[in-house]
């Protein structure tokens, strides 16, 4: 039992579980959403509740919290705060319930390590260079992205389709074409994340 002396409460015991989340990571790309996996263990000493939080602490500490809720689902896209490619954690959290919510001062809360979530923008390329060469000339076209490298290319080259792969921010093409050649970048695909383009040189 717990025991107050001059009006200082000593917990003696507390059995209070929040129990374990998956700590496999998940990264989303924007617009996606996915819910976080609870492996169980909840365990109450009487008066306590489980909630899940949304934070950016590491290990067992919450940090700023951004959200809670009865279930491990977070929508990042719609929670202010939220910035694209930072690691957030999702936590499971128990302790003496105050109003359905879990008394974040009790002496006896615990806090899982969290599940690794991230938003992240979708990759985006430009295609620019010149687009007016005489027969023979050879023109650099430059194609240049943004997200998380390594990166996939596919673009259309006078109706072939061709593929690249690289990891840098630029890639050059070198156009030397025997006639009027259309470049058309059809789809990119980064590290998370996946962008169909459709645009025209």
């Amino acid at each position: 039992p717990d025991i107050q002396i001059n009006g200082i409460k000593k917990i003696c015991n507390c059995d209070t579980k929040s129990g374990d989340m998956s700590l496999i990571p998940i990264n989303l790309c924007d617009g996606e959403s996915q819910i976080a996996s609870y492996l169980g263990g909840y365990f109450s000493d009487g008066n306590d509740t489980l909630q899940f939080v949304l934070h950016d602490g590491n290990g067992k500490s919450l940090g700023t919290i951004f959200a809670k809720s009865t279930s491990p689902f977070f929508d990042l896209n719609i929670i202010n705060g939220i910035v694209k490619g930072k690691t957030y954690y999702i936590s499971a959290i128990a302790g003496d319930n105050i109003g359905n919510q879990v008394d974040l001062n009790d002496l006896c809360l615990k806090v899982s390590i969290g599940t690794p979530i991230q938003l992240n923008e979708k990759p985006t390329a430009i295609i620019s260079g010149n687009n007016t060469i005489c027969y023979g000339d050879t023109s650099v076209l430059t194609i240049t992205v943004t997200g998380t490298p390594p990166f996939v290319l596919k673009y259309e080259e006078g109706g072939n389709i061709n593929t690249l792969n690289f990891s840098t921010s630029t890639i050059e093409i070198y156009a030397n074409p025997a006639s009027s050649t259309s470049y058309n970048l059809l789809n990119i695909k980064d590290k998370y994340c996946n962008s169909t383009l459709n645009q025209n040189f």
